[in-house]
């Protein structure tokens, strides 16, 4: 294959009414066919390959987009799922304060109703205690009479 600079550097034998020598014109021709076709090729490969190169460079620059949206997405996502999670946090844990207070309220309720009970119970041994002592007074009374 010629380079260039090789090109710029043939010289063909001139014939004496001033043409070129024709043998020599073929073979420089007939090297530069094979060259050119060489060149074609190989310009047809690389197209063909930069074409399939873009190709897949278009599909990967897709494909990063897709992920860059999917993650996004992703990431959307978990931070609703997390604010989701912390709002039912928050309702659990407000709903369990309403009810220990609620629990609270029928137990002080109930300590209520037991202290009150506990001082009627008291108040009847009281006058239970009152009339028996009455009661046992008035038989002592009725036994020393009866003597």
């Amino acid at each position: 294959m010629y380079s260039p600079l090789e090109l710029e550097q043939i010289e063909f034998e001139r014939k004496t009414f001033g043409g070129y020598s024709v043998d020599e014109v073929d073979k420089t021709f007939e090297t530069l066919k094979k060259d050119y076709s060489t060149l074609y090729i190989e310009n047809a490969d690389m197209k063909k390959r930069i074409k399939e190169l873009s190709a897949k460079l278009s599909e990967s620059e897709e494909m990063t987009e897709t992920l860059k949206t999917v993650l996004v997405s992703a990431q959307k996502t978990g931070e609703e799922i997390k604010e989701h999670a912390l709002c039912e946090a928050e309702l659990i844990k407000k709903t369990a304060e309403a009810e220990a207070r609620e629990t609270l309220r029928k137990a002080e309720l109930e300590v209520e109703n037991l202290t009150r009970r506990k001082e009627e119970l008291k108040n009847e041994v009281d006058v239970f205690i009152t009339k028996m002592s009455a009661l046992f007074e008035a038989q002592v009374k009725y036994l020393n009479k009866a003597e």
